[in-house]
């Protein structure tokens, strides 16, 4: 297993209220998310898709990914903010996400907040390479497979049931907090919920610029809670995929081929720091609408 930080959905409790994904107002308090004009890259003295680094996908991309989910027949949003790090051999791609925020409509009026130690003990199998078909307007990009596990081991992640007993040796707490699988905070703790997951997420869409794809995913999670600190954090309602609603944009932030250059420090690699405030201009988040759900 090669081990990734990745985002995954939340499985959510109860009736969600209707509520803005609020960008500014993210689950990890120490952001400060000042807007970054992604339209900067059109003033850099190359075009974009010209010199150093063009003709390539090889570098560092910002992806931001709206999903939705329905849970008892209401919507729930989320936007999450990836670094992918892509190597490329010819027109195959390996892909390293590293998840940076995530941002989740609330529940009965209640946050959900994913500590950083848990999105960070995520396990990814590595299961296949993206690739494209051309790097110009119109050209098609297909990601690689993310396959991630949360708080569990499995032999085989595609095939082998999540297991159901809190004591079984392929439960283990991932976020060396004391509990096993991965722990969550329901409101402003208000209490834990102890969480293993697996979750398949899949990317497809086009290049809308050199430096630009915008595409659509599909989303397939399953999720088992395992205990809890109070009742309503031990309860389970069904997720289901809406698939139809979800979008993600994609933007080269390394300045390679003319891109927006956001290694701040020029140490050579881009961090979720450095791109704080950059994908409110991509992906700014949307009011959930239950009529989506019906």
């Amino acid at each position: 297993m090669n081990k990734h930080k990745t985002c995954s959905l939340i499985l959510l409790i109860g009736a969600l209220t209707t509520g803005c994904v609020e960008r500014a107002e993210t689950s990890f308090p120490e952001q400060s998310l000042e807007p970054i004009d992604m339209g900067d890259a059109m003033e850099a003295d190359l075009g974009l898709g010209e010199g150093s680094g063009a003709g390539t996908m090889e570098g560092t991309w910002l992806l931001v990914h709206e999903n939705s989910s329905c849970v008892l027949g209401q919507e729930q949003v989320s936007v999450a903010d990836y670094l992918i790090d892509i190597e490329q051999q010819g027109q195959a791609l390996r892909e390293t996400r590293t998840i940076c925020s995530l941002d989740l409509s609330p529940v009965l009026g209640l946050n959900v907040t994913v500590p950083p130690a848990a999105f960070q003990s995520v396990e990814y199998a590595d299961v296949d390479l993206g690739f494209f078909s051309a790097l110009g307007e119109g050209g098609g990009y297909s990601s690689s497979l993310e396959l991630a596990l949360w708080g569990v081991r499995l032999d085989d992640p595609f095939f082998e049931e999540l297991p159901r007993d809190v004591e079984d040796a392929r439960v283990f707490d991932a976020d060396s907090d004391g509990a096993p699988g991965v722990t969550f905070i329901v409101g402003d703790n208000v209490c834990e919920r102890h969480t293993i997951q697996r979750q398949l997420i899949h990317y497809t869409g086009s290049f809308t610029a050199p430096n630009r794809i915008d595409g659509s995913s599909t989303n397939l999670t399953e999720t088992l809670v395992i205990g809890g600190t109070s009742p309503i954090c031990k309860t389970s309602p069904a997720v289901e995929s809406n698939d139809s609603f979800n979008q993600f944009v994609m933007v080269r932030v390394d300045g390679q081929g003319g891109a927006i250059d956001l290694d701040a420090d020029n140490d050579g690699a881009i961090t979720c720091d450095e791109i704080k405030g950059a994908s409110v201009t991509l992906i700014p988040g949307r009011e959930p609408a239950n009529a989506n759900c019906r």
